[in-house]
């Protein structure tokens, strides 16, 4: 992977590592419907049976005409040996009580794995910035969310199988990006598909962790720069990048005009105008030097936007380097609607789980002195509620991430630093664990 194509991972926090795949197969459910009378002869003590004769039964009489009622004999019922059992209902486990399949919450951490073996089903990250940028609030009151089957999931650990984009979908894509962009596309550049996408894969292939995606090169004389390449990554993830040598280790890139190098709101306009086609947001959020996302009137599928659908400029010194067009609902399918906890029932969930926390016996305290308090309510001093969509989550589902600031690191620009710790958002009986 050249630097550029490591540049364009950075944007948006991708992780290289993380898997994608495709080949999700569609879970068989099996239902039983058990019928109010045979649930209350159940109750009754009665035994439920199949082909059972009661052609011998005699007529029973109502007491009410006059007439007295037969006593009807043991010896008058013919029974078969075909008996109802426990083993002739199929009921799931993997189905909560309305119909909806279980989701499953697998832990994740990033820098610290021991943790993996304290939270449970919850996900950490040690050393991260806080989100403020969310279009989540308390106020909205939201009570269900929507989850999404990621397309793209790899159930084979950090290693790339075969993307769930084909190569005829990636070309379509990078030709509506290039006529955004106004730019024409002069050679398709395959070196990075991998793995077939017909769900053949070759026998040593199984350690590479570089991910399917098709490259486009196109001319880039309109943007001052010798060239832009357009990066399709198979698990629905765009890259551009805007500069005069590609493979270039010190590439220049894109000049933005003089004028709006000190006026962000100025710039944003720009950005705004010069790209508006490839942007295609009917409301985009906010500044153009922000994540974008497009604005509804309806406060989950904003959410849904920011977390899957967003879009990025990377800006540095006056100069767009890229823009990353994040695309995960092409890879997605709708589950349903899910019923949410509040993000109290959510703290309360991660200060319980908190009390497991234990660290491993050979880390210096000094370092991790934070890790060891027991965290409380004041400790916390943030919470968002977004979707985590990176390639190994089997299903795109809302987590509450609450961030307690991390004592022991900080940034050159003393910026905070912080533990994300990101609690399942689902209420419990829609959770497979």
């Amino acid at each position: 992977m050249n630097n550029e194509e490591k540049l364009l991972y950075t944007i948006g926090e991708v992780d290289e590592k993380l898997v994608p795949s495709d080949k999700m197969k569609k879970s068989t459910l099996k239902w039983a419907v058990i019928g109010t009378s045979a649930a209350a002869a159940a109750i009754a003590g009665f035994v439920v049976m199949r082909g059972a004769d009661f052609s011998n039964l005699p007529s029973i009489i109502s007491p009410f005409d006059g007439e007295g009622v037969d006593i009807v004999e043991t010896e008058d019922i013919s029974i078969t040996d075909d008996i109802l059992t426990t083993e002739d209902i199929s009921v799931s486990s993997d189905i909560a009580p309305d119909g909806l399949p279980k989701i499953p919450y697998k832990s994740f951490c990033f820098n610290s794995g021991f943790i993996e073996e304290s939270l449970g089903n919850m996900g950490y990250n040690s050393a991260i910035s806080m989100i403020r940028d969310c279009p989540w609030s308390e106020e909205h009151g939201i009570t269900a969310m929507p989850v999404y089957k990621n397309l793209s999931y790899s159930d084979g650990g950090y290693v790339y199988p075969d993307a769930y984009l084909n190569e005829e979908k990636m070309m379509e894509m990078a030709e509506e990006i290039a006529e955004a962009l106004g730019v024409t596309i002069s050679e398709f550049d395959f070196s990075n598909l991998l793995f077939d996408t017909d769900g053949d894969n070759d026998e040593n292939l199984e350690y590479i962790q570089e991910e399917n995606c098709l490259s486009a090169i196109c001319d880039g004389e309109s943007y001052g720069v010798e060239a832009v390449k357009i990066y399709i990554y198979g698990r629905g993830s765009v890259g551009i990048g805007i500069s005069d040598l590609i493979l270039n280790s010190n590439p220049t890139y894109m000049k933005l005009p003089e004028e709006y190098a000190n006026n962000e709101e100025a710039l944003s306009d720009y950005l705004m105008e010069h790209f508006g086609d490839l942007i295609n947001m009917e409301n985009p959020s906010g500044s153009a030097l922000d994540k974008m996302y497009n604005v509804t009137d309806d406060p989950v599928q904003n959410i849904v936007n920011y977390s899957l659908e967003s879009f990025q400029f990377n800006i540095h010194d006056n100069e767009l380097m890229s823009i990353f067009i994040d695309k995960k609902l092409c890879v997605a399918e709708k589950v349903g609607d899910y019923e949410i906890i509040t993000a109290e029932e959510a703290q309360s969930k991660l200060l319980s789980a908190y009390k497991n926390f234990k660290l491993p016996d050979d880390w210096p305290d000094e370092f991790y002195d934070h890790y060891k308090k027991e965290l409380t309510e004041e400790d916390i001093e943030g919470v968002t509620l977004f979707y985590y969509d990176t390639p190994h989550q089997e299903y795109f589902k809302p987590y509450y991430c609450f961030y307690v600031k991390n004592s022991s690191w900080s940034l050159e620009n003393d910026w905070d630093v912080y533990q994300a710790f990101y609690v399942p958002a689902l209420r419990d009986e829609y959770i497979l664990n």
